[in-house]
């Protein structure tokens, strides 16, 4: 069922700021889309999610899964968690939680061959990219809705 699914969004959770990645329309490239500030409230975030993912035609979501360096989950994971579980039930769209540990150093080491200017801001973004750039070659996870 998954499987034909093209049109992606990929979501790296922060404390401070959400990145974001999507396909482009042929669901071929992935592409960093920017990132969404800090929300006083999660439902805030949820929701700006969810919109941007109706308007880009998002046919399912990549939420990244922080897990520990054991493998455990702890709260950032619990989070993660819960927000995917929210935006499956919100979006009425299928939603694969992707094991992330990794995903900061790879973008960090993208950036510093890209010339980063802000990287901070562009660092989630990247890790969203690198969420999305593993599914799409073939990282699999599991899904919610």
């Amino acid at each position: 069922m998954h499987e034909a699914l093209t049109r992606l969004l990929a979501i790296d959770l922060g404390a401070r700021r959400t990145g974001l990645a999507g396909t482009d329309d042929a669901g071929l490239i992935p592409l960093p889309l920017g990132t969404l500030p800090e929300e006083r409230k999660a439902s805030d975030r949820l929701r700006r999610v969810e919109r941007l993912g109706a308007q880009r035609g998002v046919q399912a979501f990549i939420v990244g899964l922080p897990l520990e360096s054991s493998g455990n989950e702890g709260r950032s994971a619990a989070a993660a968690r819960e927000f995917a579980v929210r935006l499956a039930e919100r979006s009425k769209r299928p939603v694969m939680l992707l094991d992330e540990r990794l995903s900061s150093v790879e973008a960090d080491e993208l950036l510093r061959h890209g010339g980063s200017r802000n990287p901070k801001g562009d660092r989630d973004a990247m890790a969203a990219l690198v969420l999305l750039r593993a599914y799409l070659h073939g990282a699999r996870g599991e899904w919610i809705g």
